[in-house]
C-alpha cells in the first residue's frame, strides 16, 4: 500500500496510486489503485470485501495520480493525459472521506 494521506484532499493535492484516505473512524477507505481504478471501500484497510463505489479501471499499467482540481472536478491522470473525470458542479476545497 502507499501512504496514508488522512481524510482530505485539498484542492491541487495529489493522490498516488495506492495511496489511501482513510475516514476519521476507519470505517471507509478510498485509494487509487495500479490500475488508475479509485475505489471506496467499507471496512479496516487490509480488506478489501466491502466495495461500495469506483470510477472503473482506466488502464493496465502506468503512473496513475488523482487530482481534486480548483474547478472542482476530480480527475484521474494517466501520466499528464487525463482519463477519468468527476465534477461536483461548483469549485471545491477538498475532498473529504467520512464517516456518515
Amino acid at each position: 500500500m502507499g501512504k496514508n494521506i488522512g481524510s482530505v484532499l485539498k484542492v491541487g493535492a495529489k493522490l498516488s496510486t495506492n495511496d489511501i484516505m482513510r475516514s476519521p473512524q476507519g470505517y471507509y477507505f478510498a485509494t487509487l489503485q495500479e490500475d488508475g481504478n479509485f475505489v471506496v471501500y467499507r471496512g479496516p484497510e487490509k480488506s478489501k470485501e466491502g466495495f461500495l463505489w469506483a470510477t472503473r479501471k482506466t488502464a493496465s499499467g502506468g503512473e496513475f495520480i488523482a487530482i481534486l482540481q480548483t474547478d472542482g472536478n476530480f480527475v484521474v491522470y494517466q501520466g499528464s493525459k487525463p482519463v477519468r473525470q468527476g465534477s461536483c458542479g461548483t469549485a471545491g476545497r477538498r475532498l473529504r472521506a467520512a464517516s456518515s
